[in-house]
């Protein structure tokens, strides 16, 4: 029995072998001649075509935008003794250290300890800590609770200096809290951006008709201009909020603002280009 299965082992080896070469020795089978596109199937080919064209153009614009301070990287040099092991903890990407070292600050500034400068300085921090962990709606409204703090300012800067032992304290704390003011304003400012953003470029998907073109640059294009100047209008009166701060206006998110709007009316003529490209 051995010896009749191991001769059709062998049998069947041959047989594979075999055909092996015979599938070598074989012409390829040529391929079928590719088919014209249908109409329809050439405008949705130039769809897509012209759709990675604007991502890659978008992807360049991103990419040559000026540089500014962002929250995920900005110094905290300046910052109070109390409020230095959250800033050590942040610099080691610890944002879940961060926010639980915050929970006692925020204990004593819910309880009214404190003067403005660190109830400020420690809402912009869990703003900030919230923010990188994921929770967007949570930071907005810890940014949003420091500008609610933001009154008669020129007041509030007199009582800071009032309570502090030198006029170089005093200074100091003023600018902890300039800056704070000016970090929220910026980024509350920033999520309109975002939204600015997603008014998208309508796609024209016509012919080379000059009439056809002229109504898609005035109906489409137009509207979208106009939708796009509208909005970038109400981002930049929040960015101008940066600006207005006083007594003293922090450079850094001033800088950050103005780097931010010309950026916004960049995109626009980026995209514009990208029109019949």
């Amino acid at each position: 029995m051995s010896e009749v299965t191991n001769v059709l082992k062998y049998t069947l080896c041959l047989l594979s072998a075999t055909s092996l070469l015979a599938c070598a020795a074989a012409p390829p089978k040529a391929l079928p001649p590719p088919q014209p596109l249908t109409a329809t199937a050439q405008q949705a080919d130039a769809q897509v075509k012209q759709t990675v064209v604007q991502r890659e153009e978008k992807q360049r614009v991103l990419s040559t935008e000026p540089t500014f301070p962002g929250v995920e990287t900005m110094s905290r040099s300046n910052i109070q003794n109390e409020l230095k092991k959250v800033v050590s903890l942040f610099e080691e990407q610890d944002y879940d250290g961060a926010a639980s070292e915050l929970k006692q600050h925020l204990r004593e500034v819910g309880r009214g300890r404190g003067g403005i400068d660190y109830r400020v300085q420690v809402y912009a921090l869990n703003g900030h800590a919230q923010s990188m962990m994921g929770q967007a709606a949570a930071g907005e409204r810890s940014y949003r609770r420091v500008i609610s703090l933001w009154g008669r300012p020129r007041k509030m800067a007199r009582s800071i200096r009032q309570t502090s032992k030198t006029a170089e304290e005093g200074d100091a704390r003023v600018a902890r809290a300039m800056d704070a003011f000016g970090e929220a304003l910026f980024v509350v400012a920033d999520k309109g951006r975002e939204r600015v953003d997603n008014i998208a470029l309508p796609y024209y998907g016509g012919t080379s008709e000059p009439a056809e073109l002229q109504r898609y640059l005035d109906k489409e294009v137009g509207g979208w201009l106009r939708a796009r100047d509208r909005a970038i209008k109400r981002v930049e009166h929040n960015y101008q909020k940066v600006a207005m701060l006083k007594p003293e206006t922090p450079g850094r998110w001033l800088v950050a603002a103005t780097a931010r709007m010309a950026a916004l009316h960049a995109r626009t003529g980026y995209e514009l280009r990208t029109v019949l490209a």
